[in-house]
């Protein structure tokens, strides 16, 4: 028996990304403009960047698994890779 895969779609991560918050301002990763640079690449494996201020980054490691965690439980994901940059400046 066949059973047709769910593509996968950008708002539909970004969905699951939004209910990631940042422990600092309590506001959605998204909204933050933390997400960057989202890709979906053939086989499931969706890439994207969270890009955080230079002085949070050794920090945010939670962050970026609870972002990862969040995207690989859609239908259709089979590895997630989020990328943690501090390079960003403060808002």
């Amino acid at each position: 028996m066949f059973t047709k895969q769910k593509t996968l779609a950008e708002d539909d991560i970004l969905g699951a990304l939004a209910g990631v918050r940042d422990p600092l301002s309590g506001a959605d990763i998204v909204s933050a403009g933390m997400v960057q640079g989202l890709q979906i690449l053939a086989g499931g494996h969706v890439v994207f960047t969270l890009q955080v201020e230079a002085a949070r980054g050794p920090a945010m490691e939670p962050l970026r698994q609870a972002a990862e965690a969040a995207v690989a439980v859609l239908p259709g994901v089979v590895k997630v890779s989020a990328i943690l940059t501090a390079e960003r400046a403060p808002a």
